[in-house]
């Protein structure tokens, strides 16, 4: 591999050129000063990539188009999350209501059996068994 090669006999200007040009620095390989060309590198590569935007110019009207959309977006996703969470609490509370009304129901049937043991206590102890 050229950049092992160019790491291993200490040449930073090809070290330099080679991860400008993509390659990149082996594990476990050591030159003085070879972090400081990496770093150096970066930078000329990130250099490269923003001069040419700088004749670039942003409509503002643009800018203001896709804040817009993306308030539209955000206040859509809002309307979702509380759908969501609504819909969460209401089943939870159409679970609680039935809950009540099986407890209720079972409530009444205890009561209905109590009466009715009542009943026939009362008329055993009138009947004297």
């Amino acid at each position: 591999m050229a950049i092992s090669l160019a790491i291993k006999n200490k040449f930073r200007g090809a070290v330099k050129e080679l991860l400008m040009g993509g390659a990149s620095v082996p594990t476990n390989a050591e030159m003085p000063g070879l972090a400081a060309v990496v770093m150096e590198a970066q930078l000329e590569q990130c250099a490269n990539e923003i001069r040419p935007l700088a004749d670039t110019e942003v409509d503002p009207a643009e800018l203001v188009e896709a804040e817009k959309v993306v308030l539209e977006g955000m206040k859509e996703h809002q309307r979702l999350i509380k759908l969501s969470e609504d819909s969460r609490a209401s089943k939870v509370l159409v679970d609680l209501e039935a809950r009540i009304v099986e407890a209720q129901a079972k409530v009444e049937e205890t009561q209905q059996g109590t009466a009715e043991l009542l009943d026939e206590l009362r008329l055993g102890m009138q009947t004297g068994l």
